[in-house]
């Protein structure tokens, strides 16, 4: 599994601090489809944590490692 955690330098200003507290997260996922045989493949995260945005993203190098996405 790919596993990235990354500060996003500047960004902080492009949200409204009173809304996207350091309890928010902005969250996406990604699968390969919404059929029985799909599988869940990435999963990120913008996370406010003091004064700075931070992106967290987990990727499936394989099928076999979609129970640990499933289990973050």
């Amino acid at each position: 599994m790919i596993i990235l955690h990354q500060p996003l330098p500047d960004c902080i200003h492009l949200i409204n601090p009173d809304t996207f507290t350091e309890q928010s997260q902005f969250f996406d996922i990604e699968t390969t489809g919404f059929m029985e045989s799909s599988m869940l493949y990435l999963y990120a995260t913008i996370t406010r944590e003091d004064d700075q945005l931070v992106f967290h993203q987990w990727m499936c190098e394989s099928r076999d490692e979609e129970y640990d996405l499933l289990t973050i």
